[in-house]
């Protein structure tokens, strides 16, 4: 029994010794870590702080040399006193063409110091980064976004004669390999200054309507003749959402500044609005909202409180009102979560969360017939995500919001998620995340063959996201699906 006894004593030393070891290395290890990331921090900040001395020096020398050129005219002045008359009329002969060192004060452009590239975390990640090829595959006009973010970190990995981190291959790179880029549909060059802008697309007149909060500006492009026509907005609200309803061939709008859920046409280049709800009271307000088929479906603030509610266009009647107190919690994280906007399909509404307090953000996918919660997934390096759409594609069009897309027997549907402060767009399904494009987008939209458009600061393009699906099989379930 004594023998038993120690055997067991030597085992749970042997053991603590591992423990002891486990925690000393991760100590050691840490500390090296710790001491690397802060002595690199101070490595730059001494670097830009030579650098802040050369231009003291460089501005104190231009300060100086203008204070010689006047001292040189006032010491000449001071010694020719008894000449002051003729000093004058040399001096107003010559003063024209005095020393000017204005004209060598610098001008300069500044740029912020790119923190992203500044630490760079070694892990790789499991999700792959789609690139874009710059390239339509009709050419319709020679503008581009310019050079996209994957393009330039393919020509600094070139520069240094290394292979791009993602096994994804842009054309710029001199790693030989597959073409898995994401071919560009359409191409419209239009300038536009970097804030985020709605968008929405008209499926059977085939034309945009892009708005611009910042300037409350909306504008119409033609997708066929690539012309762009300011429409005057009969209002002043700002816009908060917009969308197209296939279903009733009209787009809607919502606002803050108004209790009203909006329908309208663009007519002979104009806004006409052809009906309005009033679905919430003056003392509260919108959200978000959306149409599928002839539901309304809104999210809207109520004193302290999130509402939901679902509005029958048809009956002219409410069919559903929930609060999302006790629906906005996050069990794994045990916290509340606000909501920014969501998508509807047949089967789901898709809401973009953020968990409160932190920079967590999440997509939770709940029920379409009673909002109960299905399940919720993490979006994988997000920064400040804007808005989600649902990109949708069926072998047979359906008259609805959105459509839905085909793989034999199963019918399935992608959620894009734009976030342009981390220059993605977050590429998921109802079930879990797949992919991040990379790229520069102020503004998403779906387009109705389950491909995605999307706004850019030099042209708005198309992004055939059901091509690269195809060719590169990739495969978007789990077996859940």
């Amino acid at each position: 029994m004594s023998g038993d006894i120690q055997f067991v004593r030597e085992e749970l030393r042997q053991l603590k010794t591992s423990l002891d070891e486990d925690k000393s290395t991760f100590v050691t290890k840490l500390n090296q870590v710790r001491n690397d990331v802060f002595q690199h921090i101070d490595k730059q900040i001494q670097r830009l702080r030579l650098i802040q001395k050369e231009y003291a020096e460089s501005f104190q020398y231009f300060e100086d040399e203008n204070q010689r050129s006047f001292d040189r005219l006032c010491l000449s002045i001071n010694q020719n006193e008894e000449k002051a008359s003729d000093l004058l009329n040399s001096f107003r002969e010559s003063f024209p063409h005095r020393p000017r060192m204005l004209k060598n004060i610098p001008e300069y452009d500044f740029t912020n110091v790119s923190l992203d590239s500044f630490i760079k975390d070694k892990r790789e990640t499991n999700h792959q980064i789609i690139p874009i090829d710059d390239q339509p595959e009709i050419q319709q006009t020679t503008s581009s976004i310019g050079q996209s973010y994957h393009k330039q970190f393919a020509e600094r990995n070139n520069q240094t004669n290394s292979q791009p981190q993602s096994r994804l291959v842009s054309t710029c790179s001199t790693f030989s390999g597959a073409d898995e880029m994401i071919n560009i549909l359409f191409q419209i060059s239009h300038k536009l200054d970097k804030s985020p802008r709605l968008i929405s697309f008209n499926s059977d007149e085939n034309y945009f309507l892009i708005y611009s909060s910042k300037i409350h500006k909306l504008v119409h492009l033609s997708n066929q003749t690539r012309e762009f026509f300011d429409i005057a907005l009969p209002f002043t609200a700002t816009i908060l959402n917009i969308g197209y309803s296939k279903f009733r061939h009209c787009f809607y709008f919502t606002s803050r500044q108004t209790n009203h859920f909006s329908l309208f046409r663009w007519n002979d280049q104009k806004i006409e609005i052809i009906q309005e709800f009033p679905l919430i009271n003056e003392k509260e307000q919108f959200i978000s909202g959306h149409i599928y088929e002839n539901l309304i479906y809104f999210v809207y603030s109520s004193s302290s409180e999130v509402m939901f509610a679902k509005y029958d266009m048809e009956t002219s009647s409410r069919s559903e009102q929930i609060s999302l107190q006790n629906y906005l919690y996050d069990f794994e994280d045990k916290i509340k979560y606000r909501l920014v906007d969501f998508t509807v399909n047949d089967s789901f509404i898709s809401c973009l969360v953020q968990l409160n307090s932190t920079n967590k953000w999440k997509i939770a996918v709940y029920d379409i017939k009673d909002f109960e919660r299905i399940h919720s997934f993490e979006l994988i390096d997000a920064k400040n995500p804007l808005s989600i759409v649902s990109a949708e594609k069926r072998e047979l069009q359906c008259a609805a919001t959105t459509t839905t897309m085909r793989n034999g027997n199963a019918e399935y549907s992608l959620l894009f998620v734009n976030d342009p402060k981390s220059h993605l767009i977050h590429c998921c399904n109802h079930f879990q995340y797949q992919t991040p494009i990379q790229v520069n987008a102020f503004g998403i939209c779906a387009l109705d063959d389950g491909n995605l458009a999307l706004i850019g600061n030099k042209d708005i393009r198309g992004l055939n996201i059901q091509n690269y699906l195809e060719q590169n099989n990739v495969q978007l379930f789990t077996n859940e699906d």
